[in-house]
């Protein structure tokens, strides 16, 4: 990133707090190139699993950084790549900061699949990008734990105590700010499943946990197969991911629990000049899109005397 000259323009038109993110994101990015990231030595029995591509990496590395300067003990952590970057190459970046990641292949994935006979989530990872991170976490029949994290996720206190991912029986998602469900899967569904989700609060798809052995349920399975046989995706990178999204709220509703907005806000409203979600009893934030420059904020206030 080039230093924002911009940030000191009186008739930019952006706010304060706009500003100051811009910086702070500079003066991140500057020093990430020679950070290293203190793991913790012992390990915790469970599986973080994200997305990952060539535009996010770095951002990733700001995610992570935030886990271990929170975290008692450290989880398996797996990525999942698409075509614009290898697995070699992630692997590669991750470790000259410190971080051991195993990396999944489109392949790899498919092969998994295949073994434990998930043939439904192996089309539904060959149709879209996100029934991709959908069959990377639900069918891959793992004996621990798993907690989903996109990477545009913060850390501010350890999930692997918070959220108690060693007693979980079901799965568990973060409780979303606004309603992004497909309006064409909500309309396939029957009026019951229909009334359920849009009568109940949303869930994301950004932050999510299942214990060893869930499996989704099997109307959330029809109705993905359903929406396979007759919507046409524009393409496989199609920006809407909210299938995936509705699917999710859908199992949520039925067999699973979420985790209270209060608890870890999904695009937190910006502060006025400082970051704030960290010094609150807050486990973490998801910074979607409309609110990506605070990120930059808060991750400044863990970071600076690390990065």
């Amino acid at each position: 990133m080039k230093f924002p000259h911009y940030i000191f323009n009186p008739f930019h038109g952006m706010t304060a707090h706009d500003r100051l993110a811009d910086l702070l994101r500079y003066r991140i990015e500057k020093r990430l190139p020679s950070m290293i990231v203190r793991v913790p030595q012992s390990n915790a029995p469970y599986i973080y699993r994200t997305m990952v591509c060539a535009g996010n990496l770095e951002l990733g590395l700001v995610s992570l950084a935030s886990l271990a300067a929170c975290a008692k003990s450290w989880p398996r952590i797996e990525m999942c790549v698409d075509k614009s970057i290898s697995a070699v190459d992630v692997q590669s970046f991750y470790a000259k900061h410190g971080i051991s990641v195993h990396v999944w292949t489109a392949q790899d994935l498919l092969e998994r699949l295949d073994l434990h006979g998930e043939f439904l989530l192996k089309r539904f990872a060959e149709t879209y990008f996100w029934g991709r991170k959908t069959a990377f976490t639900f069918g891959t029949h793992e004996t621990l734990p798993i907690l989903y994290s996109d990477l545009d996720v913060l850390w501010f206190k350890d999930p692997w105590i918070e959220l108690k991912i060693s007693d979980l029986t079901t799965l568990l998602a973060a409780v979303d700010r606004y309603y992004s469900y497909d309006q064409d899967y909500l309309a396939m569904i029957s009026e019951e499943h229909r009334e359920l989700l849009l009568n109940s609060s949303p869930y994301c798809a950004g932050v999510y946990a299942l214990p060893p052995g869930f499996r989704l349920p099997e109307e959330v399975l029809n109705y993905i197969q359903q929406s396979l046989d007759t919507k046409k995706p524009k393409s496989y990178y199609e920006v809407n991911c909210s299938i995936e999204q509705t699917s999710l709220g859908l199992a949520t509703n039925l067999v699973g629990s979420g985790i209270p907005w209060q608890l870890f806000p999904t695009c937190p409203e910006a502060a006025v000049l400082s970051p704030k979600w960290h010094h609150r009893n807050r486990l973490g934030a998801h910074y979607a899109t409309p609110v990506r420059r605070q990120l930059w904020r808060d991750a400044w206030a863990i970071l600076k005397n690390k990065a």
